[in-house]
């Protein structure tokens, strides 16, 4: 079942249909500086997040992606998301974390407080390793998350993504789960 996490201020979920209007509104919103644009077709199509919500709970129920929506308490409105994807078992027990928040939620400590507990579940329930998290090298408010939040750097990828009509450098940074241990 997918998970359902509280923070004092934040409820994390995966959208469902129901949500396909607060999501849209959210991306209408808050497209993001750090990164690639939004195809135009998904900030005027709300079927499209209603498909993009089914799909987000075939791949929480594959294994394969957590894609949690940040929502207010009330749920009135989407503030941000937090996404674990590329899931891999095996020899890695990692995944890739993005995440954004809306501008009108930035510098509040909203994103500390809703990925710190995304980490928990990740870490927790989901038994995983290894989180791996990549930001423009310009995104400041970025690092210091990560670095709040405990991750490493580990290097600069350079040329990492087209955002803005140019190749940007990123910082490579991960966290590793200290009570993981293998169970085979």
């Amino acid at each position: 079942m997918p998970p359902q996490l509280q923070t004092p201020r934040t409820l994390l979920r995966l959208a469902t249909a129901n949500d396909a209007d607060r999501v849209l509104a959210y991306w209408r919103a808050n497209g993001h500086r750090y990164s690639p644009a939004i195809p135009q077709h998904l900030l005027t199509d709300t079927a499209e997040w209603v498909t993009r919500g089914e799909a987000a709970e075939e791949a929480f129920t594959a294994g394969t992606a957590l894609k949690l929506y940040v929502f207010e308490h009330d749920e009135r409105a989407v503030i941000g998301t937090v996404a674990f994807t590329d899931i891999q078992r095996a020899w890695w027990h990692r995944c890739a974390l993005g995440y954004g928040v809306a501008g009108t939620h930035e510098g509040r400590g909203v994103m500390f407080e809703a990925v710190q507990a995304a980490i928990r579940f990740v870490f927790d329930e989901l038994d995983l390793r290894r989180i791996d998290a990549n930001h423009d090298v310009a995104n400041v408010r970025s690092g210091a998350l990560l670095a709040r939040l405990g991750f490493e750097r580990e290097g600069v990828s350079r040329q990492h993504m087209w955002i803005d009509g140019a190749f940007r450098d990123h910082v490579r940074t991960s966290l590793l789960n200290p009570s993981w241990r293998p169970t085979d």
